[in-house]
């Protein structure tokens, strides 16, 4: 069970000068109850009917007494015992920390890393990993909570008001935090045309010379084509990816010559050269 494997990783922390709360969404399908868990791990917990994952993230920054916060989806663990330690060792001097992830299991993992600067451009399509960033719980306060009109992209909405409207402090740890559980729904391909869509709508609001830029560059339009089979990239002889497959202000083109590539047009149509 993915909680269990979460609460192990935790009580295997060098570190202990924390409270840990789990925000529970009233789950019917546990293996084992919360008063039996409490038998084995310090934890405290809250369990009742909620409007969503941001909705259950909110609740957990009213609970919090700590004066910075790390939020875990059950199935996260940490990298190592130490993890938690490095992660937290600079509290005080920055708004918020964050540090790499392992992506996948033990067994088959990759891992990713973020970079010590962080602009517009590397955040509008990328963001940061919530599982690693550890964040001053004031910040929540100048920013406000996680929106919950969003039902996937409120974390990376929270760190893109921290970091550019109110100027946050960051800085980055050199070593893996946390091995991400691939199986949220932000990993999923079946979520990654909502991802999109989320995200164009924010940009389109707050940043609207980026729209293009997003379509372009985004791993989330990538993802997505590439999840599409190939019998459906054409449509006749416009070469034009049609609706109802298409996103908004997105075209598919008929043009790879022996591996898939794509074009996004802003407006018009973009078209590759004939086929040689």
């Amino acid at each position: 069970e993915g909680l269990v494997a979460t609460l192990n990783s935790i009580r295997k922390q060098d570190y202990s000068n924390f409270d840990h709360w789990i925000i529970d969404g009233g789950s019917h399908d546990m293996m084992r109850s919360f008063e039996d868990l409490k038998l084995e791990y310090e934890f405290n917990h809250i369990s009742e009917s909620d409007n969503g994952i941001y909705h259950a993230m909110n609740k957990g920054i009213r609970l919090a007494g700590s004066s910075y916060l790390l939020f875990l989806n059950s199935g996260d663990v940490f990298a190592g015992p130490d993890s938690l330690a490095k992660l937290c060792e600079s509290l005080g001097q920055k708004d918020l920390f964050y540090g790499s992830i392992w992506m996948g299991d033990e067994g088959n993992k990759t891992l990713v890393n973020y970079p010590t600067s962080l602009n517009l451009e590397y955040m509008i399509c990328y963001g940061l990993p919530h599982q690693a960033t550890i964040i001053k719980k004031s910040l929540s306060q100048q920013v406000g909570l996680y929106n919950e009109n969003y039902k996937i992209i409120s974390d990376w909405v929270f760190f893109m008001e921290a970091l550019f409207d109110q100027s946050a402090t960051y800085g980055m740890i050199d070593s893996p935090v946390v091995l991400f559980d691939k199986s949220g729904i932000s990993s999923q391909y079946a979520y990654t045309r909502k991802i999109i869509t989320e995200q164009l709508d924010y940009i389109a609001q707050r940043y609207p010379a980026y729209v293009g830029y997003y379509k372009m560059n985004s791993p989330y339009v990538k993802k997505y084509f590439r999840g599409i089979p190939r019998w459906k990239r054409f449509w006749k002889d416009s070469l034009v990816f049609p609706p109802p497959w298409s996103l908004p202000g997105i075209t598919q083109t008929n043009c790879f010559p022996k591996s898939f590539r794509y074009a996004i047009a802003t407006s018009t149509h973009l078209h590759c050269p004939p086929l040689s």
